[in-house]
């Protein structure tokens, strides 16, 4: 009888340690792909002078002269711009405890979705963040739908990487008003080149 107890109490105990080792060695694995770099296309080009000042008017004036079926075409040189612009001098809240560098922020376009990646360094390790968006018509309006996400080669859920990166969070505060314009276009349409915008103000 006392050897069946202490055989399932041994039991019992390899498996507990089996289980702890298995969430051990998953915890070490995402860490290890989250510091791995991911595939990722060469980083577009930028337009230097571009600011969030040159991204609010270019599409101000795409509606502004906007017509029927008119389609304006705005480059992500110029977004990307406006985000090198705004990265360089922000102040990412909760990242001030660790010496945390954000390196570069862009957006890499496509048919499909559209990436927002931020690469930064810690303690001389490169930790790359990705989100993939992508427009979508609501009865109110478009909004930026998250699609999915990243940090490092570690696959995470969009809203998940959002909640926990501090600067991808906090990236729509200075583009609010170009978000309320985008807000009100009739069509959304990106492209590895573009993004693509028409309002109807009839």
């Amino acid at each position: 009888m006392h050897t069946t107890e202490n055989q399932s109490l041994r039991f019992g105990s390899v498996l507990a340690a089996l289980i702890r080792l298995t969430i051990v060695g998953g915890l070490i694995t995402a860490v290890v792909l989250m510091l791995q770099r991911p595939e990722l296309p060469p980083a577009p080009e930028t337009t230097d002078s571009a600011s969030q000042g040159t991204l609010v008017t270019a599409l101000s004036s795409a509606r502004s002269n906007s017509a029927p079926g008119a389609i304006t075409e705005i480059p992500w040189s110029l977004v990307n711009g406006a985000l090198a612009d705004t990265m360089k001098n922000a102040t990412v809240g909760g990242m001030q405890l660790l010496p945390i560098e954000i390196k570069r922020c862009y957006i890499q376009g496509s048919n499909d979705a559209t990436a927002i990646i931020i690469e930064r360094s810690l303690f001389g390790l490169e930790i790359v963040s990705r989100v993939v968006i992508a427009p979508e018509k609501t009865s109110s309006g478009y909004t930026l739908a998250v699609k999915g996400g990243s940090i490092g080669r570690l696959p995470i859920p969009g809203k998940l990487v959002v909640m926990v990166d501090s600067a991808i969070k906090q990236l729509p505060l200075p583009f609010a008003e170009a978000l309320a314009i985008l807000s009100t276009a009739t069509v959304i349409k990106t492209s590895p080149e573009s993004l693509a915008v028409g309002f109807d103000l009839r």
